[in-house]
């Protein structure tokens, strides 16, 4: 079974292109810059490599130069990433016509996502109308957390009338690192995890017998960590300040939290944690305060998780920080000792590539995990036992 992948933003699509039956990847690539000057196309085949300038009005001509690629009757499905699933979607589901309509209603929950997750979703359909198209939520993986951890402390009416609580993201990420890590230790001791997934958007997820029992994003991909753009953790009522002091709008409250803060807010200029850590190496001390920042609030959420778990036994790293920046595992490994976190400074060094390793010293009470995510694997093997299921 042929399966295309597809992960849709608002000005790119990610794709890639699986043979289930030898679980083997065929091709992966990345169309950018949709809508807009300069559009370009880089891919990853057997027998193709290339990486050009293309002309790419929108996602419906970025598929058709992703489809030129492969021989169409031989794609079983395609299975759609969708950001936001609410509480309707507990797990993947082909789409038809009403499927879509409520991913499309859920996009005031995940604004930054689901519209251009939908974006993909339409064009693939109309470029490939006769077979399934599945969508793979990232919320779905988080539907294990317990109510006393997912409701927030307002009126229930939010909840009854809106679904307002705790959702979490990045589940398809997290379920596939904890699955790898469980297989690769094959131990009792690894019932208690912590998943740590850094990349330009952040979360830290509590693991239990490979269940997610909290996870520190929210209602929406904004809550928990210092991101790129996103703000995190914050006291409400700062919203409430800035709209009177300034009185902005609720788009403009949106804009700000979304888009000018984080890591971006911090130093005033960089978003990138590559930007960021080269300059706080040099010695300046914005980019310095943003990393501090950063490890101090993934330090606590570990702390607080490890509580949550009853004790600690793997913190997986993963995630294009989380995989490729060793300086920055290192910052926040150096503050976990009281939970008997050792680190191996010249494994953690050397973990900068697509090996799965360990970087914990031999002596650690906890083992630590550099797994690379393979979300697009996950949602191709999610999307042929649904179909395998339908018959």
């Amino acid at each position: 079974m042929i399966i295309l992948t597809i992960n849709s933003g608002s000005s790119s699509l990610k794709y890639s292109i699986y043979n289930m039956e030898s679980e083997q990847l065929l091709a992966k690539g990345l169309v950018e810059r949709i809508g807009l000057s300069n559009s370009q196309i880089v891919h990853n085949g057997e027998d193709k490599e290339l990486k050009k300038e293309i002309s790419c009005k929108n996602h419906e001509d970025a598929l058709d130069y992703v489809l030129k690629f492969f021989n169409l009757e031989d794609i079983a499905a395609v299975a759609h990433r969708v950001v936001h699933g609410g509480e309707e979607f507990r797990k993947e589901v082909v789409i038809d016509n009403e499927i879509e309509n409520q991913i499309k209603n859920l996009s005031e929950l995940a604004p930054l996502h689901n519209p251009a997750n939908l974006m993909g979703i339409r064009a693939s359909k109309k470029k490939l109308p006769k077979i399934p198209h599945i969508a793979v939520f990232d919320t779905s993986f988080h539907n294990t957390i317990p109510e006393y951890a997912f409701q927030y402390a307002i009126s229930r009416k939010w909840y009854e009338k809106y679904s307002y609580r705790r959702y979490g993201f990045h589940g398809t990420s997290v379920e596939y690192v904890t699955n790898r890590a469980i297989d690769k230790l094959e131990s009792e001791n690894c019932k208690r995890i912590i998943v740590l997934h850094l990349g330009n958007g952040a979360s830290v997820t509590a693991i239990y017998d490979g269940k997610s029992v909290d996870t520190s994003m929210g209602l929406t991909p904004l809550e928990g960590l210092i991101m790129g753009t996103r703000s995190g953790d914050l006291d409400p009522g700062i919203m409430l300040a800035m709209m009177r002091s300034e009185n902005l709008s609720i788009d403009q409250i949106d804009y700000e939290l979304n888009s000018q803060s984080g890591f971006l807010g911090i130093t005033g200029r960089f978003r990138d944690m590559r930007d960021i850590q080269s300059r706080a190496q040099s010695g300046h001390s914005k980019e310095q305060l943003a990393i501090q920042m950063a490890v101090y609030r993934i330090q606590k959420y570990i702390g607080a998780y490890s509580v949550v778990l009853g004790g600690l036994d793997v913190i997986i790293f993963t995630g294009g920080i989380g995989e490729r920046s060793p300086y920055f595992r290192e910052l926040i490994m150096d503050g976990l000792g009281s939970l008997g976190v050792i680190l191996d400074s010249s494994s953690n060094k050397e973990a900068i590539g697509e090996e799965e390793t360990t970087i914990s010293a031999n002596n650690s009470q906890v083992q630590v995990l550099v797994i690379p995510t393979n979300e697009e694997y996950l949602m191709a093997l999610k999307s042929q036992k649904l179909l395998e299921l339908n018959g």
